[in-house]
């Protein structure tokens, strides 16, 4: 229910975001630029092409939600947007310029634990977690992936001891 996820965003660090037509919940880390471009330059193979300067840092921090900029470079990250702004200063996120579902692989479970993880954190329920990675994780699209998706959680939670996630997907 929108309403209710609304409700917990409201009371807590995060915010929720449109993002290309899909809502999606983020949690918000005020790091410095430099900080921001060597995580994209990370997951991006170390390309100091992709960095955001002064210049480009200025011209989102004036601009509305949504702006984007996309390098030229071909590269897995290769678009900057601004989701917002806080104190005048832009909250800045990246992702890849196109989407090509059949390109992408399962995602590792141990990342699908971290988004777990902050989901319980928020106070989701067993079928509100699994419904919203079902939503957004291509490789679980379908009804018959639920158990698997389900039976995976379970057992990343009990490999790490995520004691609260574990109690969320036993009930």
């Amino acid at each position: 229910d929108d309403d209710e996820v609304e409700k917990r965003l409201q009371q807590g660090d995060n915010d929720m975001v449109s993002v290309r037509s899909q809502q999606t919940i983020v949690r918000m880390h005020n790091i410095t630029l430099q900080q921001f471009n060597d995580i994209v330059m990370q997951e991006n193979g170390m390309s100091k092409k992709l960095c955001v300067d002064s210049g480009l840092y200025a011209h989102f921090a004036s601009s509305p939600p949504g702006t984007f900029h996309t390098f030229p470079n071909p590269s897995w990250y290769n678009t900057i947007i601004c989701l917002g702004n806080v104190d005048g200063a832009p909250i800045l996120s990246f992702t890849c310029e196109s989407f090509d579902p059949s390109l992408l692989n399962a995602p590792h479970e141990s990342y699908v634990s971290v988004l777990c993880q902050g989901l319980v954190e928020m106070g989701f329920q067993k079928d509100e977690v699994v419904d919203y990675l079902r939503e957004r994780i291509v490789q679980f699209d379908g009804e018959s992936d639920t158990d698997a998706l389900v039976k995976m959680l379970q057992r990343v939670v009990k490999e790490r001891n995520m004691q609260q996630v574990d109690k969320c997907l036993s009930s």
